[in-house]
């Protein structure tokens, strides 16, 4: 057992859809920073909070993990208001809509799957918005 912000981190805990989902954001982060964009550290930071959020039990770090989560819908519309490729930005786009689907199905049951799948969407629409801006 690993210790996490305070809270033990149990198998069970580490193994949750959407603790490992959250890594769905590492792409764009790589994408980004090899494109020595500065926007890679909004996706970093949202990352690293989203995973204590998720391995807390969302017990903390809700704050902090929201206000990074519209930093990076900002950070996404700025990719997207600068885009070199028209198809990137629309499949983009597109995966957001898919994204919030899930997000708000999530709520009527089956959150760790639909949460989880939530944050793979993000993910893939984050990358293509940082494929059509680079």
């Amino acid at each position: 057992m690993g210790v996490v912000g305070g809270d033990a981190v149990t198998r069970s805990g580490l193994t949750r859809f959407p603790v490992w989902s959250s890594f769905a954001l590492v792409p764009v982060v790589v994408v980004l920073a090899a494109s020595g964009s500065w926007l890679a550290v909004f996706y970093a930071a949202s990352l690293a909070v989203t995973l204590a959020y998720h391995l807390s039990r969302e017990r903390r770090w809700r704050r902090l993990d929201h206000a990074l989560a519209w930093s990076v819908i900002a950070s996404n519309t700025w990719l997207a208001l600068h885009t070199r490729s028209i198809g990137w930005t629309a499949l983009g786009l597109l995966l957001v809509v898919v994204a919030l689907w899930f997000y708000r199905r999530a709520r009527r049951g089956r959150y760790d799957l639909r949460h989880g799948l939530w944050h793979l969407a993000s993910g893939a629409a984050c990358l293509a918005f940082a494929l059509g801006a680079r």
